[in-house]
């Protein structure tokens, strides 16, 4: 799979990742780079929010994670681990270090719930500890029908250090043909006080057969583009 995100002219992100069966175990590898233009130097390089990639700050700031996970089911539960290889460049310097996801899920009647601890170890260029810099609660379910349609839905929320967020979206899906599925999502988020991005999320997506295309869209006042997109596109 490969993603691709927009913010303005100067800032974007890419995505690609593959997964495989491999000795039992769910394995999978990504690679994730973000650029921009950050507002300043040290911690005010990477702000809350997303609100500064939409403006092109006088300080190129770029990010990489290399990703290599693992998953397997166990006693009833779904087990994930994933360390990560994180590298920021702010200016002149350079910092990379490792971090580690661990999560859990299981089905619970008609929906799975999950926990996620996220980004544990140290932060590059500012370290802020090596304990886990968040922690998601998440619940969801898809495949339910209604009528004609398939729906699911899904609820999260996400604890760090300032505060708790809660999202939360549903997913709506018809195939007139089988392998071929159109599916329209809409979602909402909240968003850091006093920021421009609006809490609704939009998406679309074809299912067709083995291929998979997707678009996402999030509002945002004070954006060129009314906001930000994203596009993906897998093959599996």
């Amino acid at each position: 799979g490969v993603g691709y995100q927009r913010w303005g002219a100067e800032s974007s992100s890419a995505a690609v990742s593959a997964a495989t069966q491999w000795f039992g175990l769910g394995v999978g590898v990504g690679l994730l780079t973000l650029q921009y233009g950050g507002p300043g130097t040290g911690r005010a390089a990477a702000p809350a929010g997303q609100d500064h990639l939409f403006d092109l700050g006088p300080i190129p700031v770029s990010e990489r994670v290399a990703v290599l996970g693992a998953a397997k089911e166990a006693f009833g539960f779904q087990f994930g681990a994933a360390t990560k290889l994180v590298e920021e460049r702010i200016e002149d310097s350079r910092a990379a270090e490792l971090q580690v996801d661990l999560s859990v899920a299981r089905e619970v009647g008609p929906v799975t719930v999950g926990v996620t601890v996220r980004d544990w170890g140290e932060e590059p260029i500012v370290g802020s500890g090596v304990e886990p810099h968040r922690v998601v609660l998440g619940v969801g379910t898809y495949g339910r029908e209604l009528g004609i349609l398939d729906y699911g839905f899904t609820a999260a929320a996400s604890f760090d250090d300032d505060a708790a967020l809660f999202s939360g979206g549903l997913e709506v899906g018809y195939w007139p043909i089988q392998g071929r599925t159109f599916v329209g999502r809409i979602g909402l988020r909240e968003v850091p006080a006093g920021s421009d991005s609006s809490p609704l999320t939009l998406g679309f997506a074809f299912w067709g057969d083995d291929l998979v295309v997707e678009w996402a869209f999030q509002p945002v006042d004070s954006a060129p583009d009314r906001g930000t997109h994203r596009f993906g596109l897998r093959w599996q």
